[in-house]
């Protein structure tokens, strides 16, 4: 996912605290969850306030989480081009036509340039909204991070009872 946009989690220093209970795995099997879970929350929460027409933007968000015993990293993005234009809005500006026409016929306006031109034109004038999905799914990620690590600070002390 070294795509056009994405938001990542990064996990310091449990790395080094599962050196000090020696086996790693057993503190990797609940910080993996961990990130899972943040993750997910990222991933759902920005897809839910992801504007969808086709439903290729929302569909395009997916996630990642590094792959060692005791993971770095978790991220979740697109690679959508214009995702960019979809969380921070646009200046105005004319984009291409054949980008808008499709669109155009979709929500009502008429077929051909005539349509297209109708919403690049009000482009041209007000630019487009920002929507902040990913901006909204970071805060709900920092806010459940300290409930997040709690829960598996408790999942780590029932492991290493185990």
């Amino acid at each position: 996912m070294a795509g056009e946009f994405d938001i990542q989690i990064e996990l310091k220093g449990f790395a080094e605290a599962a050196l000090k209970f020696g086996d790693p795995r057993r503190i990797g099997r609940p910080i993996r969850r961990l990130a899972e879970r943040l993750v997910l929350r990222g991933e759902r929460v920005t897809k839910e306030g992801t504007p969808v027409d086709t439903g290729l933007a929302r569909n395009s968000i997916n996630h990642a989480i590094e792959g060692s015993d005791i993971p770095l990293w978790a991220k979740w993005g697109s690679r959508l081009n214009y995702m960019k234009a979809l969380e921070f809005g646009s200046r105005p500006h004319w984009p291409p036509f054949s980008a808008l026409q499709p669109w155009a016929v979709r929500h009502g306006f008429p077929a051909g340039k005539s349509g297209a031109f109708l919403v690049a034109r009000a482009i041209s004038k007000n630019g487009t909204p920002a929507h902040h999905m990913f901006s909204a799914a970071a805060d709900q990620v920092d806010l459940a991070t300290p409930v997040e690590l709690r829960r598996a600070s408790e999942e780590i002390r029932r492991e290493m009872a185990a």
